[in-house]
Formats: C-alpha cells, sequence, structure tokens
C-alpha cells in the first residue's frame, strides 16, 4: 500500500493512504509530498478507565434519598388533608385542611353555601384566617347578624387537633366579635331568618292559668279574754260575757252610784 507524507513531526509524519484515512506514522526522515510504501504506523494505547471508587455511587443515592424525605416532609404535613372544619351559619360550608392549618380544599354544603363561596378563593389561606372571612362575608350578604349565631365542627382522627382548633377558632370569633355572636362547638345552630337573627316561636308562649287563692276564711273560733290584771285590759269585745272585762268595770260603776243613792236615803231617813 502507498502513503502520501502529509505532515512531517520530529518523531512522526501524517500519511494518507490509498483508503483516505490519516495515520501517524514514525518519521523515517519523511519530506511533505514524498509517496511511501511501508510505513511503521504509532499506535496510541487504549485510554485507561477512571477508577470510581464505590463509596461515590453511595453517596449519590444518600443525597437522593435526602432529597426524597426533604420533598415529602414537607409536603406531607402541607398538602396532605390531616381534618376537616365545617361552619355552619345558615350557609354551610366545609374545609379541608393540612396538618399545619393550610386550606387545601373549600366545598359548600347547601345552596347558600354556594352563594356565600361564590367569589371566594381561600385555598392556601391559613383556617384562622379562612373562617374570619367567612364569617364576615356572611354578614356583607345578610346571613348573619348581631345576635345571630355560628357553629363549628372540626372532624379529623386525631382528637387531640381537633379540640385544639375548635377552642382556638372560638376563641379568635369572641375576641372579635364579643357579645354580638354565638359560638357553638360541635353541632348545629338554631335555625336563623335571612337577616342572621334567631328564628322566635310564632305562637305566643301559653302559661297555665294559675286559680285565684281564696282568702283566709274568718275564724269563728271567739278569743280568749284576758287574765286578771292583764296590761291589755282595754280589750273589751261589744256585749261578751267574759269575767273582768271592761264592761264588768262599767257595771261596777253603776252599783256604786246605787249604793251611793240608798245610803243618801238612808241618811234623810235618819234626820
Amino acid at each position: 500500500m502507498k502513503y502520501l507524507v502529509m505532515e512531517t513531526h520530529p518523531a512522526y509524519a501524517v500519511v494518507l493512504d490509498e483508503r483516505g484515512r490519516f495515520l501517524k506514522a514514525a518519521n523515517l526522515h519523511y519530506q511533505v509530498g514524498q509517496t511511501v510504501e511501508d510505513v511503521v504506523e504509532l499506535r496510541l494505547p487504549p485510554p485507561r478507565r477512571r477508577f470510581r471508587p464505590a463509596w461515590g455511587a453511595l453517596g449519590a443515592l444518600a443525597l437522593a434519598a435526602c432529597l426524597c424525605l426533604g420533598f415529602f416532609g414537607y409536603w406531607q404535613p402541607n398538602f396532605i388533608p390531616y381534618g376537616t372544619l365545617r361552619i355552619q351559619i345558615n350557609p354551610d360550608v366545609e374545609l379541608s385542611v393540612s396538618k399545619t392549618d393550610r386550606v387545601l380544599d373549600l366545598r359548600a354544603l347547601n345552596a347558600d353555601g354556594e352563594t356565600l363561596l361564590d367569589g371566594l378563593d381561600l385555598k392556601g389561606e391559613d383556617s384562622d384566617d379562612a373562617v374570619q372571612e367567612l364569617v364576615e362575608k356572611a354578614f356583607e350578604k345578610g346571613f348573619l347578624a348581631r345576635g345571630g349565631a355560628v357553629s363549628i365542627t372540626a372532624s379529623s382522627e386525631d382528637d387531640d387537633w381537633q379540640i385544639r382548633e375548635e377552642a382556638a377558632l372560638q376563641a379568635q370569633l369572641q375576641a372579635k366579635y364579643g357579645d354580638g355572636i354565638a359560638v357553638y362547638l360541635g353541632g348545629a345552630v338554631p335555625e336563623q331568618d335571612a337577616a342572621g337573627q334567631q328564628e322566635q316561636n310564632r305562637q305566643p308562649s301559653s302559661v297555665p292559668a294559675q286559680p285565684e287563692s281564696a282568702p283566709p276564711a274568718a275564724s269563728q273560733t271567739q278569743p280568749a279574754a284576758p287574765s286578771r290584771g292583764d296590761p291589755q285590759d282595754d280589750w273589751d269585745p261589744t256585749g261578751s260575757d267574759y269575767p273582768y272585762d271592761s264592761d264588768d268595770d262599767d257595771d261596777d260603776e253603776d252599783e256604786d252610784e246605787e249604793d251611793e243613792d240608798e245610803d243618801w236615803d238612808d241618811w234623810d231617813e235618819y234626820d
């Protein structure tokens, strides 16, 4: 095979063979443009593979595991439903909440609830802020007024979370509205009218009339006369025949006058 010398260098030359390949060959005093038949081709050893220790792969796996744990550790408490909060006014609304009190979803449970949620986007908000916004919206749309009531029901497999959420929301609403609204826990509120007031019983309450008590009958027993020497000597039932009463004193005076008249009569006869 013939080769055409294309380049020359102190140690090697670049030649072109008949197949059109460029090869490196030992420079045996070649000249550029020279045609030679036999060349000593230079063959470089194959590149050696770099040794990668096993701990590098293990480190990569450990890093990936940490990233996964960190991702799921953040995802689960923030984006996995942990419980629900049901708000009942007359509108009935249910909020799906994460463990970190993040609102994940909300839905209306009746027609008034759909009206209340119209135009509201509470996803991603804190549950406390979402409940407060729902109550304010109920005031604006006439579902709630001063003297009305709100019921809060928390549901979860975690009883402590349920009790904590209900107590926190009740305290928050009472702190803001005071005695303006009543806050119930774990149950439906009394039915309310369109203005948010509790319905009053339409029929007047009937209280059974109590029969008038008859005045006590006068005692038919004649009172006992006071004993002689009693300081209440002036007690004198008219016409009484009790001894030592005031009538007896009058009788004694009459007898004394009669005796005095008899004495004067006797004196006149003596004269």
